[in-house]
Order: structure tokens, then C-alpha cells, then sequence
């Protein structure tokens, strides 16, 4: 059934969107960012999950198709190359990592009681080419996926 295909697609997609953004496979004391506010920002950025999800990304968000390319002219064949060869758990524990090594780093506490933070003066900087590489090896990820899924042959 094509709908059905068509939602098995998105799903696949998501899913790999997902296991790339670290924060989904964060920590689950604070479910993966959601418990931890942070302050300051507007937009609507009002937890670390969102900051991941849309805050680094918030002036490209209007054209989503000019961020694709612009991203795509940035992987190297090598890189493509090396992304591609590894596997769903390397994924998760990239992101994983990620968690642990940047996320967090840079916060600083408003109010301890509640988990109000702030973004440090540079946290953006250091962090977002950390959330541009994990779209980049989303997107080469998933493409070799549904090349594998779609012609297997």
C-alpha cells in the first residue's frame, strides 16, 4: 500500500534523525534535556532539547532546502565514505558521547533548584558544528540505508 509506505519512509527517516540528535539518547533523569530549562533565549527555546533541536538552526529554518545543500557541499568523500561503513549502535553511541563530551559544557546555572540554566557567551560557537556534523552524517547514514532497503540487490 503506498500510504503505507509512504509512513514506514517518514518513520525511518525520523528515526534516523533522531538517533543523531544527542539529546534523544541523553539522559534520562532529565529526559533527554526536556527537564533542563534554560533561559534567556526566546523563540520558544525553552529547555536544552529544543536548543539541540531547532535553536542552532532557528536562521536557516525558513529555507531547509539551501541548509541541505549547503551541508551536503561540506562532506568530503572520505567522510562519506567512513559514516556510511558504520552501524545504528555506532550511531547512538556517537550521540551518546556528544551528551557527554559538549552538551552540557557551557551551561550555567540561574537557579539550582528548578534546573535553570543559561547558554554560555560561546556555547553556540563551540557547539554548533557538532549539531551541522550530526546532520551531515544523518543524512549520509539514511541515504545509504534506503539505498540498502529499497535495492537491495
Amino acid at each position: 500500500d503506498p500510504c503505507e509506505r509512504a509512513r514506514a519512509l517518514m518513520f525511518i527517516g525520523h528515526f534516523v534523525g533522531d538517533l543523531h540528535q544527542p539529546l534523544h539518547i541523553g539522559y534520562e533523569y532529565d529526559r533527554g534535556g526536556n527537564q533542563t530549562a534554560i533561559r534567556g533565549l526566546g523563540g520558544g527555546y525553552d529547555n536544552l532539547h529544543k536548543v539541540w533541536d531547532r535553536y542552532f538552526f532557528r536562521e536557516e529554518a525558513q529555507d531547509s532546502r539551501a541548509l541541505a545543500r549547503t551541508l551536503h557541499a561540506d562532506i568530503s568523500a572520505i567522510d562519506r565514505t567512513v559514516w556510511a561503513s558504520t552501524e545504528l549502535t555506532d550511531w547512538a553511541n556517537e550521540s551518546f558521547r556528544i551528551v557527554e563530551d559538549y552538551v552540557y559544557d557551557g551551561l550555567v546555572e540561574v537557579d539550582g533548584a528548578s534546573r535553570s540554566f543559561e547558554l554560555s557567551a560561546d556555547y553556540e560557537a563551540r557547539n554548533l558544528h557538532v549539531a551541522e556534523m550530526q546532520l551531515k552524517k544523518a543524512g549520509v547514514r539514511l541515504g545509504r540505508l534506503l539505498n540498502e532497503l529499497l535495492d537491495p540487490g
